[in-house]
Order: C-alpha cells, then structure tokens, then sequence
C-alpha cells in the first residue's frame, strides 16, 4: 500500500475493511474468470455487489454483526425484498455486475480515482 494512503487511514479504518475489500475483489476475480470459462456454453454468470442487507441471518448467527466494518451514515441497509429485486433485475437485464447502493458506485470510482482524499473522507464518517 502506498505510505501516502497508509497514512491518511486510521488503523482501525484498514482493520475493519481489509478482508471485505479483499473478499469483494476475489469475488469478482472469481467472476470474470468463471464468465470466460463458461463463454461459449450459453451460461451466463453474473456479479450482484449488495452493501449490508436486513435479514434472519443476524439474529440467526450472534455477534456477526458485530465483526462486519460499519458502514457510513450516507449507506443504506437494504431488505431481502430490494436484494430479490436487484437479482431479478440482474437477470432479466443480462447484467455482468449489480452495484447496490448505488452509493458503492460512487466509493469505488472516487477510491479508483482519488485514493487519498476518499480515506480521509471515509474516515470522517465512520
């Protein structure tokens, strides 16, 4: 990582993301590569990104939601009825990605494309 980024973080900024970043990345590594092995079968694979979604799982798996990182106040948590929707979409709509919210859009390019400043401001949200 570079010193300029390292340091604009706070540590427990990079503790609490690190894994669902790396998680998320190896996904959609996953993806594209399992996209491209399946190219001429006629299958289809797609990516669905889903920020924190409301379900049983929660109450069904004690203290997990305590170890996910929290998200900014700007964020919002979705239901399992949006996230069934968004699938659908994806599906009908021959989709390679689904970005939801689509606050996550906007992260990931400003993290693309100004890693420095998107720290700092991440930082003085969560």
């Amino acid at each position: 990582m570079p010193s300029s980024l390292r340091g604009s973080l706070k540590p427990d900024f990079l503790e609490e993301w690190k894994h669902l970043v790396a998680a998320r990345y190896a996904l959609r590594g996953f993806s594209e590569g399992l996209r491209g092995y399946l190219l001429t079968s006629g299958i289809k694979v797609s990516l669905a990104v889903f920020g924190k979604v409301e379900s049983s799982y929660w109450k069904n798996n004690p203290g997990s939601e305590k170890r996910i990182p929290k998200s900014p106040p700007f964020m919002p948590t979705l239901t399992t009825n949006q996230v069934a929707k968004y699938i659908v979409e994806i599906i009908e709509k021959n989709k390679r990605i689904l970005i939801k919210p689509s606050i996550f859009k906007i992260l990931f390019w400003s993290f693309q494309h100004w890693p420095d400043l998107s720290a700092h401001r991440m930082n003085k949200t969560v």
